[in-house]
């Protein structure tokens, strides 16, 4: 890290002063000396305080937790009752803490790193240059150079150009505003069109965006999934019931029974540990973090751990053709006239000045300026016989005088500068030049442009038309003069500029993987239709026939009834891609939107799940949930598997979780309501909840299983939790009841419920296993291997006792009986949660 870099870091927070621009400022900007004085006075961009914790926050927030507090009380009862062997829950208790304090240190590290390496940028004009600067080191009185996508961290003043900002995030207006010089923008708002410097005039905490998050931050509801939703209240119910059933137990078990005080306490300690879902939210964490980084590693940067949820649930795919589909960098391929011919020298002049005369406001007018870069020379290719000849011709190079700009704008899908005329050429009429879609310039029907159009969309080219327009000035027909420009004067084709996106080499390879995992694709362009579904289906995306221009959908009504229909959605506004997005979720669908432009950000705040290319604009990248940090599209099968892999291993380990909790807990209210005495220890507890569900837990949150996510997380677990749970319970009664019956020895009741409540959780294992692989065959085993030796060879570490004959066979006989027994319990489960839960894995 630079020394610079480090000063803005570690900077004290010392009074601001405002330190002058030069007198040169917009020609010149700050000097390097200057940039030092702001730093130096406080006047950076400090960054917002991230939501790290410290070492101590860290340490303290996993000790000092309400269940923690429950267990010690639990550990000094029984060390004043001189119950020391009844003590090892509490080393599993410090053992799940210090991983999770461990794990947790770990992530923050990584995850500052990955903070870092995906800060935003800003361009600013410094002594005479033009570069880039990380946002948290742009100081007061920079001059920002601003164009088409870039998102403000500052507030700053407009010294020269004109925008159109959205300020959507900030004020909720959804219409671009017009900024002209002078004018104020706000940090948090994003430049639509259009390109200029500004002057910033408030940095950090003094910036419009944060006094409003500071106004609004005792109010803001943080965003949870789902699945995080509902451990969050099943752990909340769970610490509610334990001290009024622990109360009840103890009072059926020392008033009621009569039991010796030292066994009530004992058997109500082993019922509140066997209730305390120690590591749940433990290993959900891990396993959330673990699968943020593994992406980050891949180039994948998911900027909250919660959208993983979202992200495994996608069920459609929204897309634009450039970028995704195809290679990001188009290439001019030719400049016809109608007759399919090289258009003249003088035309493409016309071309080169408008070109050069716009700033980069859209990846095309981008690839036109990177093209004519050299504006003396022109390389076309001819195409009137498909040959790839490629030659140069001499450009006269015309001036033109350009008075005004009008830049691109997705709603308008054209821009335009309005020329001086030569004495020669005076009209009363004004004169501009316009580029854009075919369809918008092109009015008559018949035009020989718009058959020739029509023929290069079909080969997948994408065709715009350069055309000379005459206008009344202060009209209706001043497209400079309208915030929403119309074409309502005199229009003259001159030509078409054709360019062309090559299909990316993996794009067949990852449709192909979506098709086959049950994602639909929509492709949302504002291409023509014929362009974007050549496209399409050279890159085989299916039902790429179903293509629709979207300009014949009117009205919201139309677009929402097409949304479900169509694949493709042609000459698409940003207004409308975020419908398309609403009216998918209307339908029950997951939408993710994958986007790298201005005209996507509305509908990547509008998905479920926004995913920005990084070399897109800064906005898309700020609003989305995850960003492809090497905009390599090919990445999104391993995206989806590893989320999809994460949210299968939580629910899994989740179901082991409730099925221990749910089972303690109806044993313990059926002990009360038919007045029996507790059978097990805190001991034999801790050896179950280790063996059958600690373990295994971590075991199985880094289990490959990508299989697709569907139905509601809750109801998934619940759904393969509570057939076990009432098993062990009937099993756990049967047990006792039966043991008493058959006269069996008092001191072996306990353990022959240990061992028929051990086999209910055990068959719940082998549940959240499925489907079997080697590996899970090997924990199946080792895992039922442990148990038998906790009642064999470690039987007297374990209080259990070595069983005689008679009650082996009543443990073989009930376990036999329970297994008949589980079929009809899953499938009354299954007919309760039907509607809400995965039917994949049955």
């Amino acid at each position: 890290m630079s020394a610079r870099k480090r000063k803005i870091k570690k900077g004290k927070r010392k009074p601001k002063l405002n330190i002058p621009a030069p007198a040169s400022d917009l020609e010149y900007g700050l000097s390097q000396e200057q940039v030092e004085a702001q730093i130096k006075a406080g006047n950076y961009n400090r960054a917002s305080k991230q939501n790290f914790k410290s070492n101590i926050e860290i340490v303290r927030d996993n000790f000092l937790t309400y269940f923690n507090f429950v267990l010690f009380a639990i550990f000094v009862v029984l060390l004043i009752f001189k119950s020391y062997v009844n003590l090892l829950f509490i080393v599993v208790a410090l053992i799940n803490t210090t991983i999770g304090i461990v794990q947790e240190i770990r992530s923050r590290k990584q995850l500052r790193e990955i903070n870092f390496l995906n800060q935003s940028e800003a361009t600013v004009l410094r002594s005479g240059k033009v570069q880039k600067v990380k946002n948290e080191e742009i100081v007061l009185n920079d001059i920002l150079v601003l164009k088409a996508g870039d998102q403000l961290s500052v507030d700053a003043r407009l010294l020269s150009g004109e925008l159109k900002m959205n300020e959507s995030q900030v004020t909720g207006e959804s219409r671009d505003i017009k900024k002209i010089v002078d004018e104020e923008l706000f940090s948090g708002t994003f430049v639509v069109t259009g390109s200029g410097k500004a002057i910033v005039e408030k940095v950090s905490s003094d910036t419009h965006v944060a006094k409003l998050e500071a106004e609004a931050k005792a109010a803001k509801e943080v965003k949870s999934t789902g699945m995080m939703r509902s451990l969050d209240v099943l752990i909340k119910v769970i610490g509610l019931l334990i001290i009024p059933v622990a109360g009840i137990l103890f009072w059926n078990q020392y008033v009621r029974i009569g039991a010796p005080l030292k066994v009530s306490v004992e058997s109500t300690a082993a019922s509140i540990i066997g209730l305390i879902p120690s590591g749940l939210y433990l290993l959900t964490s891990i396993a959330l973090t673990a699968a943020t980084l593994r992406l980050a590693k891949k180039g994948v940067l998911v900027q909250d751990m919660n959208s993983i949820e979202s992200l495994a649930r996608v069920d459609v795919l929204c897309l634009d053709k450039t970028g995704t589909i195809t290679d990001p960098e188009m290439k001019l391929r030719s400049v016809l006239d109608e007759n399919g011919e090289p258009v003249s020298d003088e035309i493409e002049s016309i071309l080169i000045t408008l070109v050069n005369s716009m700033g980069e406001d859209s990846n095309t007018m981008i690839s036109l300026q990177e093209y004519y870069k050299e504006f003396s020379s022109f390389k076309s290719e001819q195409s009137k016989d498909n040959s790839d000849i490629a030659h140069s011709k001499k450009i006269n190079n015309q001036a033109y005088k350009v008075k005004r700009i009008l830049p691109f704008s997705s709603a308008n899908k054209f821009s335009a500068v309005e020329v001086d005329q030569d004495n020669t050429q005076k009209t009363q009429k004004s004169l501009a030049y316009v580029i854009g879609a075919p369809e918008i310039l092109i009015k008559d029907a018949e035009s020989t442009f718009l058959h020739l159009t029509d023929e290069l969309s079909n080969k997948g080219e994408r065709v715009l038309a350069l055309a000379k327009y005459e206008f009344e000035e202060n009209s209706d027909e001043d497209i400079f003069a309208e915030d929403e420009a119309k074409l309502e004067g005199q229009l003259e084709i001159l030509g078409l500029v054709c360019l062309n996106n090559p299909v990316r080499a993996e794009a067949v390879e990852t449709f192909s993987y979506f098709a086959n995992e049950g994602v639909a694709i929509k492709v949302i362009s504002g291409d023509a239709v014929e362009t974007v579904r050549a496209v399409a289906k050279e890159a085989k995306i299916q039902d790429a026939d179903k293509a629709i221009d979207a300009r014949s959908l009117d009205t919201e009504d139309k677009l929402k009834k097409a949304a479900t229909k169509y694949t493709i959605f042609a000459r698409v506004t940003p207004e409308q891609k975020r419908v398309l997005i609403e009216a998918l979720q209307d339908d029950g669908k997951t939408v993710a939107m994958v986007g790298d432009g201005v005209n996507d950000v509305l509908a990547l705040k509008k998905s479920d799940m926004g995913i920005a290319m990084a070399s897109g604009v800064d906005a898309a990248s700020q609003i989305a949930d995850v960003v492809l940090a090497d905009s390599d599209f090919s990445k999104m099968p391993e995206v989806l598997d590893e989320s999809r892999q994460v949210i299968n291993n939580i629910e899994r380990t989740a179901s082991l979780f409730l099925n221990k909790n749910m089972g303690i807990l109806l044993i313990t209210i059926f002990c009360i309501l038919l007045g029996l005495l507790y059978p097990w220890q805190p001991i034999q507890i801790s050896i179950v909840s280790g063996v059958m569900v600690g373990f295994p837990g971590f075991f199985l949150t880094m289990e490959k299983d990508t299989r697709k996510v569907s139905g509601k997380f809750l109801a998934n677990v619940l759904y393969k939790a509570i057939p076990t749970a009432v098993l062990g319970l009937v099993m756990s009664i049967a047990a006792m009841e039966l043991a008493k019956l058959f006269a069996l020895p008092t001191d072996e009741i306990s353990t022959i419920a240990f061992y028929v409540y051990a086999f209910s959780t055990y068959l719940m294992l082998y549940k959240a296993c499925q489907p079997l692989t080697r590996r899970k065959e090997i924990l199946l085993l080792c895992m039922g291997i442990m148990t038998i030796m906790s009642g064999t060879i470690f039987s007297k570490i374990f209080m259990l006792q070595i069983l005689s004959l008679k009650s082996l066979i009543l443990v073989v006989a009930i376990i036999a009986i329970s297994v008949m027994l589980y079929i009809p319990l899953e499938r009354f489960s299954m007919k309760i949660f039907n509607k809400y839960i995965d039917k994949s894995d049955r």
